[in-house]
């Protein structure tokens, strides 16, 4: 059906699903949506649409496709690869079953045998200028055109995210919104792809545009993820401090905010008097005042102790 796109091919489906016969279903398979899968035939009941989005299988049904020689935490890891994908599963279960693989442990996944999949099969029909989009944008957890516009320092984006419905299952969202989200594997691959061919140094700029953009939506987390992938603690831990400990919690509430936290290396943190009141701030909120009475000890004492020029010497 995709090779045979036009009006002509539109009329054809929408008569065949007005005149089959009661107990005849035609299966109609491609990347676009016909136009007889319009409003008026879908009421009359003439039409159903299966999006990619339905064929996704959840944790259950994937412990099933991969059988019992798989353990628990094995799924869980491809799940969390592959997020339901049925080829990504069905590649997986064939992959280990024709190799050594250690099917009990957690790092065994999916990219064992999906990503010459998805080159092949995926990105080989991808346009150029998609491609080009996609491989510039695989920093962003989400394609938000916005975002995106700022990490390519263009204004189409919009344009882009709209076609990416083209890779549905391994595309989805709310298109029309200008917003997208890839599958991780696709993600993952397009990252080592784009280090590859563009450099790792490119790659960081565009994390760090990223960053900018998100701090200049609000999107702290994403701005900190952003800044932590292109190997920045420092910035993130900076853009927590200019936030403020208990605008941080109001905004993005204790279990958040404590995530954030921990991801900041130690040392980079204990620099930062600001972050270890965030950290006694989280610690009272627990009910735990003790150990929150002993940081605030030693807070204070580093305070007294402070070298002129350091982030302690207010």
């Amino acid at each position: 059906y995709d090779l045979a796109l036009d009006s002509m091919a539109d009329a054809q489906v929408e008569e065949l699903a007005r005149l089959a016969l009661p107990g005849v279903h035609v299966y109609l398979a491609g990347r676009h949506v016909p136009a007889a899968c319009g409003s008026r035939n879908w009421l009359a009941g003439h039409v159903r649409l299966v999006d990619g989005a339905d064929l996704l299988l959840t944790r259950e049904e994937a412990a099933v496709v991969l059988g019992d020689a798989w353990s628990p935490a094995a799924i869980d890891a491809l799940m969390a690869d592959c997020a339901g994908w049925p080829a990504a599963l069905h590649l997986a279960r064939l992959a280990a079953r024709d190799s050594l693989a250690e099917m009990g442990s957690t790092r065994w996944s999916a990219t064992m045998a999906s990503p010459l999949f998805l080159a092949e099969e995926v990105l080989a029909s991808v346009e150029p200028e998609d491609r080009a989009f996609l491989l510039e944008t695989a920093v962003l957890p989400a394609l938000h055109a916005n975002v995106a516009d700022a990490v390519r320092g263009r204004s189409d984006s919009a344009r882009f995210v709209r076609r990416m419905e083209s890779l549905s299952p391994l595309a989805g969202s709310d298109f029309a919104a200008g917003v997208a989200r890839l599958n991780p594997l696709l993600r993952r691959l397009l990252l080592e792809i784009a280090r590859c061919t563009d450099g790792a140094e490119r790659v960081c700029g565009r994390y760090l545009r990223a960053a900018d953009a998100y701090s200049a939506r609000g999107d702290l987390a994403g701005a900190v993820d952003c800044a932590l992938a292109a190997d920045r603690p420092g910035l993130a831990a900076d853009m927590l401090v200019q936030q403020g400990a208990s605008r941080l919690i109001a905004d993005l509430g204790l279990g958040i905010t404590r995530g954030l936290l921990q991801r900041i290396p130690h040392a980079i943190r204990h620099a930062r008097p600001r972050l270890r009141l965030l950290n006694i701030a989280h610690l009272l909120l627990e009910e735990n005042a003790s150990e929150a009475r002993m940081d605030f000890e030693r807070l204070m004492q580093d305070l007294r102790e402070a070298r002129p020029g350091t982030t302690y010497d207010f």
